[in-house]
């Protein structure tokens, strides 16, 4: 024949992409799937107003996530999925975001470990004081955070989308068994060392996984 037969390439094509797809889907609803879950079993579980100083205080011990976003994430991934870069040289440039990431969060983690009242004080006033020590606790998150964003990088660059996925789902259930745990503790601390709980879990997870798979 003049031209050749590409009917079973365009299938293995079209089995590539739904693949991806499925894979990327599953993985952006386990994801959305952690963050709405988590909300409702902790409002659920221990009541609207420590969902409240959950959610400010989220919101707070993030921002080196959001300011490293374009560092770790979009230029990390690049970075990694490229392969004409060696082993030798995707291992530099992780090891630079890790220590980038760690000089910009360690200071902020400080703070709020150190501060939590004044900088509560400062930024909602005195009606939110019951968010200082939650805040002390998720301070070690300011780190952890953008850590577990890293790794997120390094999972995707080996197409591991899926265990991505899976790890959210971890997560999730990590979040679960620490709010059920039945510590006697005020429902501000449990809530906090359950979310501390989870992104440990994920972080560790997404760093074994990665470490295996890149062997």
């Amino acid at each position: 024949p003049i031209l050749p037969n590409t009917s079973n390439l365009n299938v293995r094509y079209l089995k590539s992409f739904f693949r991806a797809s499925g894979t990327m889907y599953l993985t952006r609803a386990s994801e959305m799937a952690y963050g709405r879950i988590g909300i409702l079993m902790i409002e659920y579980l221990l009541g609207a107003a420590t969902l409240g100083l959950v959610t400010q205080s989220m919101y707070l011990v993030n921002i080196t996530n959001r300011s490293t976003a374009i560092l770790n994430q979009q230029i990390g991934l690049v970075w990694f999925s490229d392969k004409d870069r060696d082993r030798a040289a995707r291992q530099q440039g992780l090891t630079l975001l890790i220590l980038v990431t760690f000089a910009i969060s360690l200071p902020i983690a400080i703070c709020f470990y150190i501060y939590p009242t004044w900088i509560v004080s400062m930024l909602w006033t005195d009606t939110w004081s019951d968010a200082a020590e939650m805040l002390r606790v998720l301070s070690v998150l300011v780190v952890v955070i953008p850590l577990y964003t890293i790794g997120k990088s390094v999972m995707f660059s080996l197409r591991l989308n899926l265990q991505v996925g899976i790890l959210y789902l971890m997560g999730l259930t990590a979040l679960f068994v620490s709010l059920t745990s039945g510590f006697e503790i005020a429902s501000v601390t449990l809530a906090a060392l359950a979310m501390v709980t989870s992104y440990l879990v994920m972080l560790l997870g997404s760093a074994g996984i990665s470490w295996v798979k890149s062997r």
